[in-house]
């Protein structure tokens, strides 16, 4: 069971685009996704260290959405839930073969959207590995929560938790 911290409303600017997002379901609007390409391999459990880390460092981005029976958004701080991540393994298929898969899924990741008013996380994670040196990821997330200035805080401390020595330490032993 998540905690849920107390409710507050939403700005203006949210409500719009939840509501939009709402009434036209599964349609990719407002979805962001950020696609960050890699030579250099990472492991499961390290991309899952550095966003649980950007999720404690930042709780805003734990908001879920409700929408009550009166049409009023509200917005909550769920700081147990953990992001969703997904690792998938195409380093058997060609080149080709992983840029065409690649593409498909993303466009049916953004129409998959997020169920917005039913206080789940409006992040997840998605690790793709192409070969053993093309590596990418993909931060799925909810426009509501999320803006372009905003974006370079998050990715800043995103890489440093990747590049955690205590992370690192750790899982040598």
């Amino acid at each position: 069971m998540s905690e849920i911290c107390s409710k507050f409303p939403v700005t203006f600017t949210q409500r719009n685009m939840l509501s939009l997002s709402y009434a036209v379901n599964n349609s990719g609007l407002n979805i962001e996704q950020l696609i960050c390409r890699s030579s250099e391999p990472f492991t499961e459990e390290r991309l899952n260290f550095a966003f649980q880390s950007l999720l404690t460092q930042f709780p805003e981005l734990t908001c879920s959405y409700n929408l009550d029976e009166n049409y009023n958004w509200t917005q909550r701080y769920n700081t147990s839930l953990e992001i969703k991540t997904t690792w998938k393994d195409w380093s058997s298929f060609s080149p080709e073969e992983c840029d065409s898969r690649f593409n498909k899924w993303l466009a049916k990741d953004r129409s998959a959207g997020f169920k917005i008013d039913k206080n789940e996380l409006l992040n997840r994670i998605t690790a793709f590995q192409f070969s053993n040196e093309k590596f990418i990821w993909v931060w799925t997330i909810h426009h509501a929560l999320i803006d372009g200035r905003s974006l370079i805080k998050y990715l800043e401390h995103f890489f440093n938790s990747i590049d955690d020595e205590n992370f690192i330490a750790s899982n040598q032993n």
